[in-house]
């Protein structure tokens, strides 16, 4: 029995224009029926749709742009790109996500996604550009993401001797007179942003607010002379320094407890790193300022320090999904980011290779750098301690004070003493005395290496950049 929509407003009517209790429960009791027949009627559908939802052409979309251009889309060139897809084929070809109304979804096309997505895209732009679902893309960028961190691996070459002396001349070559010998690597932390986690993520959020005002991760990278990451890993939130997440890593153990590294041979880093044989840093600024040897090791240290934030700029500048705080949770964070690390190795390694190692067209006029990020200038604190209140800054001691108490344990946990949190330590670690650093002061005043006065650095600057004249 079918029952239009006429019937059923007729015994609508009915029910509430019932005058006693009697005719309003059999009023009603007549809706209900009539009610509940209404709806379990068949509707009529359309007819279905037999055509199937057609993908997006790769190799039209590929054979339609330049070099150039695929390089800044994808941020590759087409060959590291083919190369990157044959190393994930037989994973993604598992995972086509095909359906009822689409075709499968090739692996060219999931890589292709999921650089777009780590680029700075919309995962509403890349479902339009590649004609996917929303929740797809989703998906497949975490499918790809795990599948790049299992496969590819960064490791630094402590057994591998041939391999150090390798490197260690590429970053001798670099130095002015070739003074600065046996270093291996610069280390420094850079400060990915983050959204506020929240308390079931972290009881305690405040580990993460760095010094700057934002929510980040405090990761330790180790580069070549190209920029190649040999460590990065990210173990502390932005509210802890360079040192503390330094002393949980790995490679700290491995220097200073295992003695790994072979004799001879460093890494560069800056004032915040305690200075041992294996780890040497400039002296401070006023020791340099009293001896005209030592700010001549600051000098010839800096050519080679340098290139860690040459490298975090560029890291930074390729994927545009740093560029703002990554809105996941920051265990995910940390995925995306040790991915990106490891695309970042693929793309130098590959541009080594083919004689093209260039640095990208940047698509962002200003690119945070490490000590943008972390480090604050004394005027910035002077204005800072000018404007803002007693109360105010009284607050911030007693935030930090429960951050460092919040971290103590963590610390333990890794096997980090406790005396780290105390900022006499940092004093006397930075400043105590290294014979290999006074080795190498004494081998960059025997060659005669002098740091530049500013006036000859800045008429050096006016040449290289000034215009030729136009005739």
């Amino acid at each position: 029995m079918s029952v239009t929509y006429l019937q059923l407003v007729l015994a609508l009517t009915q029910w509430l224009n019932a005058e006693d209790t009697i005719s309003y429960c059999r009023a009603l009791k007549t809706f209900m029926n009539v009610y509940k027949l209404y709806t379990s009627r068949k509707r009529k559908r359309g007819p279905r749709r037999e055509e199937r939802f057609s993908r997006l052409d790769w190799r039209e979309h590929v054979c339609g742009m330049s070099p150039a251009r695929f390089r800044r889309r994808y941020r590759m060139d087409l060959g590291c790109f083919n190369l990157l897809v044959d190393k994930l084929r037989d994973d993604l070809e598992l995972y086509t996500y095909s359906c009822c109304r689409g075709e499968p979804i090739t692996a060219e096309l999931q890589v292709a996604a999921t650089m777009r997505m780590l680029a700075g895209a919309s995962y509403l732009d890349v479902s339009t550009i590649f004609r996917m679902h929303e929740s797809t893309v989703y998906k497949i960028f975490w499918r790809v993401v795990e599948l790049v961190c299992n496969k590819y691996t960064i490791e630094f070459p402590f057994d591998d001797l041939e391999r150090l002396r390798h490197i260690e001349a590429e970053f001798r070559s670099r130095s002015e007179m070739e003074a600065m010998q046996g270093c291996v690597g610069c280390i420094d932390g850079l400060l990915i942003k983050i959204r506020a986690p929240t308390k079931s993520e972290s009881p305690c959020s405040m580990r993460f607010q760095s010094c700057k005002g934002f929510f980040a991760l405090n990761a330790q990278a180790v580069c070549d002379v190209h920029g190649r990451f040999t460590v990065f890993e990210i173990r502390g939130g932005g509210a802890q320094s360079d040192v503390q997440v330094w002393k949980m890593l790995d490679m700290c153990r491995d220097l200073l407890e295992q003695k790994r590294m072979p004799a001879g041979f460093w890494i560069a880093g800056d004032a915040a790193y305690p200075c041992s044989d294996s780890v040497i840093g400039p002296y401070s600024d006023a020791d340099a300022r009293n001896d005209r040897r030592k700010d001549n090791f600051n000098w010839s240290h800096s050519q080679l320090r340098i290139r860690i934030e040459m490298a975090f700029g560029r890291f930074v500048g390729r994927f545009g999904i740093l560029w703002k705080p990554i809105r996941m949770s920051y265990k995910r964070a940390a995925i995306i980011t040790m991915a990106c690390a490891k695309l970042h190795n693929i793309i130098i390694s590959y541009d080594l290779e083919k004689g093209q190692y260039y640095s990208d067209a940047k698509t962002r006029t200003t690119v945070e750098t490490p000590s943008q990020l972390i480090r604050i200038t004394h005027e910035e604190i002077e204005s800072d301690r000018r404007n803002v209140s007693r109360a105010t800054r009284r607050r911030r001691m007693t935030r930090m004070r429960s951050v460092r108490a919040t971290t103590a344990p963590e610390l333990n946990k890794h096997g980090a003493p406790i005396e780290l949190l105390n900022d006499g330590w940092f004093y006397a670690a930075s400043h105590r005395t290294c014979a290999l650093r006074e080795s190498l002061t004494n081998r960059v005043a025997e060659l005669g290496v002098v740091r530049p006065s500013s006036s000859v650095l800045h008429a050096t600057v006016a040449i290289a950049t000034r215009q030729p004249n136009r005739q």
